[in-house]
């Protein structure tokens, strides 16, 4: 977020939204999210429905509007193809399109059911493969460029005040 200039006083925001992006799936049952099988077309739909049920939730309970943004629309993609919108580039904002790359690195890092983890140099291949499709390009540069500088541990508290960890 520093290094595209996302505003300072907005930080904390982005945080509590990546940090609260899926919480709609609360109203989804385990049976379904937890589900060996491919989800059935109305599966996927209560799974798609998640951002604006986690929207609805924050809103009532007086989260910022960029928080609730970054909420609804960390599934939209750079070229139109995401959910629940179908936004497409600046049009999403930009708290969602940094969410979006970052929740991606750290599935594709982790084990799943269906495949184990990448590597984190795969899991960036990836991230550029799919640059301008499911990304926006300047995040991913970005991004990419922190990755491969060596840059510790992270400080929550130093983010959640605005302040850059160190």
């Amino acid at each position: 977020a520093e290094k595209l200039n996302y505003d300072k006083d907005h930080r904390r925001d982005l945080l509590y939204g990546a940090v609260l992006r899926d919480v709609g799936m609360i109203e989804i049952s385990d049976l379904v999210l937890k589900s060996p099988r491919n989800l059935t077309p109305e599966e996927w739909k209560l799974v798609q429905r998640h951002p604006i049920s986690g929207t609805e939730l924050l809103r009532q309970m007086d989260f910022s509007e960029i928080t609730c943004d970054v909420v609804l629309h960390h599934h939209e993609r750079f070229n139109g193809e995401g959910y629940p919108h179908g936004l497409r580039g600046t049009a999403i904002p930009q708290g969602a399109r940094i969410v979006s790359v970052v929740e991606s690195y750290v599935a594709m890092i982790r084990d799943t059911p269906y495949r184990p983890a990448l590597s984190g140099e795969e899991a960036l291949a990836v991230l550029e493969e799919n640059w301008e499709m499911r990304y926006d390009p300047e995040v991913i540069e970005q991004f990419i460029a922190l990755k491969q500088v060596d840059q510790g541990p992270l400080d929550i508290d130093s983010l959640l005040v605005g302040q850059a960890p160190g």
